[in-house]
């Protein structure tokens, strides 16, 4: 069965086109990604901005084109964080419906269990791995425990932090010092996984930092499976708070969407590694527009 899936993040859209047979998924046909920010100043305003609605809807167009480009009827799109905590939703979902792209609102548990089914498909073994999802809008931490996937969301995306707690760049000490105390206040009321072996991260910010420790322009070849220690991610973390956006663009080739909320979710990794007393994540490129692919199969 063909699928288009679409996960529609505070910072990023992206779309999965795949062959998905029998509970896997068997060829990827497209896999692109937009930088949107449908989230910003969705933590001040509580309201998608007419700017962040026009960019949408760009995506929302070229995302069509390719759909049809592969002959897909069956197509569904996620909104994650930014539309969960605004009060014009609807709007996004109007846009859906010009395009003919469906939209559900999900709560945080269902983006980390659809992202945990995403970043385990191409996994032989299972057991003891634990999730990390870092996003524009929040972060979830998941895990499975028995028979169930457990997952965990609160509010400290790199978009929502970028806005709360930086004014301009290079980044200020005091600025990092703040949003790092914030951050381990907040990700104190997480469940901690027992008996792990491995955390997987997936998103922008650890494929951005994989880029720029490799030295190469984002390739999802290169960059999946890569271990990102913790000293690793301190010394970006570093280096790129001492940065203009426009120098992290030129020197490290990033994109702006990317570069201006790196520093926000580089201290959000190296807190979660603290808290979970590790030393490296495994990079994945895979996440939740792969569980949702999945998911559509079986409907």
């Amino acid at each position: 069965m063909k699928v288009a899936s679409i996960d529609l993040g505070t910072n990023s859209f992206l779309l999965l086109v795949a062959e998905v047979s029998r509970g896997k998924i068997v060829s990827i046909l497209e896999d692109t990604i937009q930088i949107v920010r449908i989230g910003e100043r969705v933590n001040e305003t509580c309201r998608l901005q007419p700017q962040a609605l026009i960019r949408a809807e760009a995506c929302f167009k070229d995302f069509r084109h390719l759909i049809d480009k592969h002959g897909v009827n069956n197509v569904l799109a996620c909104a994650t964080s930014a539309a969960r905590d605004v009060e014009n939703a609807d709007e996004l979902l109007s846009l859906g419906q010009k395009y003919n792209i469906p939209i559900k609102v999900i709560s945080g548990e269902e983006e980390a269990r659809l992202t945990y089914l995403g970043m385990i498909f191409d996994r032989d073994s299972k057991k003891d791995v634990v999730g990390l999802d870092i996003g524009g809008g929040s972060t979830e931490l998941i895990f499975q425990d028995a028979d169930r996937v457990v997952g965990r969301s609160i509010n400290i995306g790199c978009v929502r932090l970028t806005e709360k707690f930086i004014s301009k760049n290079p980044v200020r000490t005091l600025e990092q010092e703040k949003l790092r105390a914030y951050v381990q206040k907040e990700i104190q009321s997480w469940e901690k996984p027992q008996n792990f072996k491995e955390v997987i991260a997936v998103a922008g910010t650890p494929a951005a930092l994989a880029c720029v420790e490799l030295g190469i322009s984002f390739n999802a070849e290169q960059v999946h499976g890569v271990k990102l220690t913790r000293p690793i991610i301190q010394k970006w973390t570093a280096a790129l708070a001492g940065l203009s956006v426009a120098e992290r663009m030129e020197k490290y080739k990033m994109d702006r969407g990317r570069a201006d909320v790196i520093i926000a979710g580089a201290i959000i990794l190296d807190e979660v590694a603290a808290f979970l007393g590790i030393g490296e994540y495994t990079v994945s490129v895979y996440g939740a527009r792969h569980g949702l692919a999945l998911e559509l199969s079986n409907a």
